[in-house]
């Protein structure tokens, strides 16, 4: 993200000889499909390393170089990056679970698309908190919305669903802005280098996700996109741990000691911080491929009409860069996030180790479904109940 050998679709699959059913858990199957499972599962967390640390070094780069500009100009691009990253997210969130077919719909999702630039702006440029609450309280609020669609019983009642979602992003985006501007005041962090350290991670996030498009099949891998959506959910409930322990015990603890005692840009004392975090997302890619490899040995979790779960070595392909973009965008959004919060702590006195720490296990909790986050955004979602029609009585 050092090259393994190739493994074939032939190898992957077994053979006629052992025929394994498809609801057969995990746990159950034989030896030689569970090491190959296990070669995949570790080509996840060697890919996500070397592709977390050579956008690392890039964005640290950037961010050092960055550092010596004039501060105002600096901001102004920091914010036109966050206002178009969050503007984006916003948009394609909203469209796909709001709807665009009426007059409403269509000003509710302007509404969503402007509101997420100016928090993403505000984010990125000057390093503001209350727009963090404010986002994250809103998100989980129209996620448990949306989770009444699966109890429809007809279209209307969708439709009131869709006004539901709608209506629990707008209350909670008012709740949750008050509140943050209730309990903190503070607007703008200290920490010049802000603007700069968010350069930074925009270059980051777009390597990371050309890495994850050009090579997610080098090697063999498992294809999350067999399960369905809960699928998604559950494979990922079970990955978190692992990711937001490592989270917090290599990118906040073990990062911040390595760190000197004092905020710097500079590029030589905090490579090796950097890169030893980059050890999380390793850990992190081993986890998630292992719940998904583990979740679809469950019937009730798998995509109708899904392949296997396994993929053989498919060798580096053209990366998609709309979706680049998308993905990089959520992933931008979320570390900018992370950077201030842990600006405002460190604003309130807070050590680089304990700062760091707490900003980063917070920020794995949202980062570990990062991934599902772009699956609403392109229109995925809770598996719905099918709507049959009733036939119309023939002697009406």
């Amino acid at each position: 993200m050092i090259s393994l050998p190739a493994v074939s679709n032939h190898e992957i699959n077994p053979s006629h000889h052992e025929t394994i059913p498809e609801t057969v858990p995990a746990a159950d199957r034989p030896v030689c499909m569970c090491s190959k499972a296990s070669a995949a599962i570790m080509m996840h967390g060697l890919r996500d390393f070397t592709g977390q640390a050579a956008a690392r070094s890039a964005g640290l780069a950037i961010f050092t170089l960055s550092s010596a500009g004039a501060l105002l100009p600096l901001r102004i691009l920091a914010g036109v990056s966050g206002a178009m990253a969050a503007g984006t997210q916003g948009f394609l969130m909203a469209s796909q679970q709001i709807g665009t077919e009426t007059r409403t719909q269509q000003s509710l999702v302007a509404f969503c698309t402007l509101a997420s630039a100016l928090a993403g702006g505000g984010i990125a440029a000057l390093g503001c908190t209350q727009p963090v609450l404010t986002l994250g309280m809103a998100t989980l609020g129209t996620v448990a919305a949306s989770y009444l669609r699966k109890t429809a019983s007809g279209p209307e009642a969708l439709e009131t669903c869709n006004k539901a979602k709608a209506g629990v992003f707008l209350l909670t985006t008012v709740a949750g802005l008050t509140l943050a501007s209730t309990v903190d005041k503070e607007w703008i962090r200290s920490n010049t280098d802000f603007p700069a350290r968010t350069l930074g991670v925009v270059l980051e996030s777009f390597i990371i996700e050309l890495c994850k498009s050009s090579f997610e099949k080098v090697g063999p891998s498992i294809d999350r996109k067999t399960l369905t959506f809960e699928g998604r959910v559950r494979s990922g409930l079970m990955g978190m741990a692992p990711y937001v322990i490592a989270t917090g015990i290599l990118n906040g603890y073990v990062s911040g000691t390595m760190q000197p005692g004092y905020d710097t840009h500079e590029f030589n004392l905090l490579i090796a911080p950097l890169i030893i975090g980059a050890v999380a997302n390793a850990i992190r890619g081993i986890s998630n491929a292992a719940a998904v490899y583990s979740t679809h040995g469950h019937e009730a979790y798998r995509r109708s009409g899904s392949s296997e779960v396994l993929r053989g070595h498919m060798g580096p392909v053209c990366p998609d860069l709309p979706v680049v973009y998308k993905k990089s965008c959520i992933r931008f959004f979320l570390s900018t996030c992370r950077n201030a919060v842990y600006a405002r702590l460190r604003d309130h006195g807070l050590s680089i180790v304990l700062a760091s720490s707490i900003a980063q296990t917070v920020y794995a909790g949202f980062a570990q479904y990062r991934d599902l986050i772009y699956d609403v955004a392109e229109g995925d979602g809770w598996t719905e109940p099918v709507l049959l029609s009733r036939p119309a009585d023939a002697s009406v």
